[in-house]
């Protein structure tokens, strides 16, 4: 996941790697609870605490894509703000490699 430019090889994340990987992951998370749900379902000490359970498996693809969505756009902002925070430590110790406009 280490690029600046995506493939370029500086350090930092690549925003639309970091987004998807993140994304899948909530996305199979979401598809296990409520399939859980759906074959067992929800245990007694999280009945007041959980969202309301899937009922089918069309809510549960529901849920999964919402999941993949709000995983992805966390990531990618993540992955930004990382970065940028990297490129101005960076300039301050005056290594930086990464935000330089100077052709390499």
């Amino acid at each position: 996941m280490s690029c600046g430019k995506c493939g370029s090889g500086s350090k930092g994340f690549c925003p639309v790697t970091l987004g998807l990987a993140l994304g899948l992951t909530v996305a199979l998370l979401g598809l296990f609870c409520s399939a859980w749900a759906i074959w067992f379902g929800m245990p007694e000490f999280l009945g007041d605490q959980a969202m309301k359970v899937a009922d089918n498996w069309s809510d549960a693809g529901m849920r999964a894509v919402f999941g993949l969505v709000k995983g992805f756009v966390v990531g990618f902002v993540f992955a930004l703000i990382y970065d940028f925070i990297c490129c101005c430590k960076a300039k301050c110790c005056g290594k930086c490699k990464c935000c330089s406009t100077d052709p390499k």
